[in-house]
């Protein structure tokens, strides 16, 4: 039984998401994700940091439950993401609303996710550009997709179920090599759905008024 994370498991702990707002936490979980597991030196390799650096940040992340060793290989000793290491972050509710320091935490981690992957977006673009003009077509490269759509709050939370549905939907491939058919590339995927804050609410139907 796969008992790896699942795109529902969700944190609102501010504390917890605190400790990911570090460029080197999230890259390494984000290498971590991709292989699926690697040692404190070969994230030091990946990420040109020095291995006592990746390994107080592995520390770090295994203090706050991202990350937990995983079985030696020889001398090896590889670290993974933990079973329970959330996918998704939110603001945890209380009786006077939401829980304004877990607010917080969320938009400052949103932030920084949401430029770092931008950068590497626009690294992509311009990388696949220089292959077309070399003439090196036979290559896919990447797409900005973007929509716009009337939906209810309930619809909306289905909606970002089934984009996490997607991508998880390869997460075998990311836990076995072997699975992974000629011609893989590691991609890239970055789903954001957010209400327009400046767009209009739908006005209630005649029959929604009686």
């Amino acid at each position: 039984m796969d008992e790896r994370p699942t795109p529902q498991m969700r944190t609102s702990d501010p504390e917890r998401i605190r400790a990911l707002t570090h460029p080197v936490r999230i890259a390494i979980l984000e290498l971590i994700d991709a292989r699926p597991q690697a040692t404190a030196t070969e994230c030091a390799e990946a990420l040109g940091e020095t291995v006592a650096n990746c390994s107080f940040h592995l520390r770090t992340l295994e203090r706050y439950g991202f990350v937990e060793r995983a079985e030696p290989i020889g001398r090896l000793r590889p670290w993974r993401r933990t079973a329970t290491s959330p996918r998704s972050f939110g603001a945890e509710p209380d009786s006077a609303g939401a829980d304004p320091a877990s607010t917080h935490a969320v938009v400052e981690l949103a932030a920084m996710t949401a430029s770092r992957d931008v950068d590497r977006f626009i690294a992509s673009m311009r990388a696949e550009a220089e292959r077309h003009i070399s003439g090196d077509r036979d290559t896919e490269g990447p797409s900005l997709l973007k929509t716009m759509a009337w939906v209810t709050p309930e619809e909306a939370a289905e909606l970002v179920e089934q984009l996490a549905q997607i991508g998880e939907s390869f997460r075998a491939r990311r836990d076995d090599p072997a699975l992974r058919p000629p011609g893989a590339r590691l991609w890239n995927i970055v789903s954001m759905a957010s209400p327009d804050p400046d767009g209009p609410a739908s006005e209630p139907s005649p029959r929604d008024e009686g």
